[in-house]
């Protein structure tokens, strides 16, 4: 009898892990690019883990956060200062490629160029040559 039960108990939280991968799939096909799909199911998987164990996983926690419309260079900008990105120097050039694979847009460099100058306005960022080129490189 006990081998039926551990059985039961199996096959339940098999099919609770199913159905939450299936959700994860769903919502990072969403994107197109393979870099991003990669960076948010790394994140999403060991929260499924730990809240599939404990049946407490949320639709909040498999919400994609750019699903439909993707943010401005002014909001990617600003998200990326809230991360440790900036904490090495960065051409405007990496900048835009970052954001394009995180952000699964594609953005231009000038659409950049005024936000930067604006932080660094502001003091939130520093801006100087760089070492090897005449090219500025962003930095905290």
């Amino acid at each position: 009898m006990e081998y039926l039960d551990n059985t039961f108990s199996s096959t339940k939280s098999f099919n609770r892990f199913k159905e939450a991968y299936l959700q994860l799939a769903e919502a990072v096909n969403v994107f197109k690019s393979e870099a991003v799909q990669l960076v948010i199911a790394e994140r999403l998987v060991p929260l499924i883990h730990g809240s599939v164990e404990e049946n407490t996983i949320s639709e909040r926690q498999l919400t994609v956060p750019f699903p439909g419309k993707k943010p401005g260079a002014t909001k990617a900008i600003q998200q990326l200062l809230e991360t440790d990105y900036f904490n090495l120097p960065r051409t405007i050039g990496e900048i835009v490629d970052h954001c394009a694979t995180f952000f699964g847009k594609d953005y231009k460099t000038s659409e950049f160029s005024g936000v930067l100058s604006f932080h660094v306005k502001q003091g939130n960022l520093s801006r100087t040559e760089g070492q090897y080129s005449s090219r500025f490189v962003y930095f905290k």
